[in-house]
């Protein structure tokens, strides 16, 4: 994978987690701590984490403190260690 389409990626999941329309939940997550979050597909574990993302946005962290990543882009094809 190259530096510059892994950059766009970041750019783009950056601005993209602030624009999801969430309906609230309640659950709550240490900036402390790590989490793995694990479940069957469409529980909702991604909604968790822009969720949290859009709480850490509001209590005035930049975008650029926060990184998400999705392995699962398509873009992605042919990413090797």
């Amino acid at each position: 994978m190259e530096k510059p389409i892994a950059k766009q990626l970041i750019l783009e999941y950056q601005q993209s987690a602030t624009h999801i329309h969430l309906v609230e939940r309640e659950a709550q997550m240490s900036s402390a701590l790590n989490y793995v979050l694990v479940g069957l597909r469409r529980a909702g574990k991604s909604y968790l984490l822009y969720q949290h993302i859009q709480r850490l946005l509001a209590q005035g962290h930049s975008t650029e403190e926060i990184l998400y990543f999705n392995f699962e882009d398509d873009r992605l094809e042919g990413l090797t260690l």
